[in-house]
């Protein structure tokens, strides 16, 4: 898959290729980890495989980045903290990740 190299591509030069990293580019480090887990399914050996043309068919790429994007993070967020936040509850955390990394990030910038 031609957008999953790129990414993860990106990931590694940014985030892993330097040894001194702020405490905000940890996160680079974790993505590039799961983008590669993640694309390990695209491959046809893999134990986890996804046949991309069936992704393609019908509402299965909704289904696929639903689980992707919603269900599977929400499960895993409430197995490592023991809390039990739905899909939309988990949702609200991410959010707030997202808004706390980006002021991280602005706040670097002008320093």
């Amino acid at each position: 898959m031609e957008g999953y190299l790129i990414i993860t591509a990106s990931f590694l030069s940014v985030g892993i290729s330097t040894n001194k990293m702020s405490k905000n580019e940890k996160y680079l480090q974790y993505a590039a980890m799961i983008t590669g887990a993640i694309g390990s399914m695209f491959e046809e050996d893999s134990e986890w495989a996804v046949d991309q043309e069936e992704l393609m068919e019908g509402n299965n790429l909704t289904h696929f980045m639903h689980a992707l994007a919603n269900v599977a993070p929400a499960h895993l967020y409430n197995s490592l903290t023991g809390d039990n936040k739905n899909q939309l509850e988990f949702n609200h955390v991410a959010n707030r990740l997202c808004f706390q990394y980006m002021n991280a990030a602005k706040e670097e910038k002008e320093a």
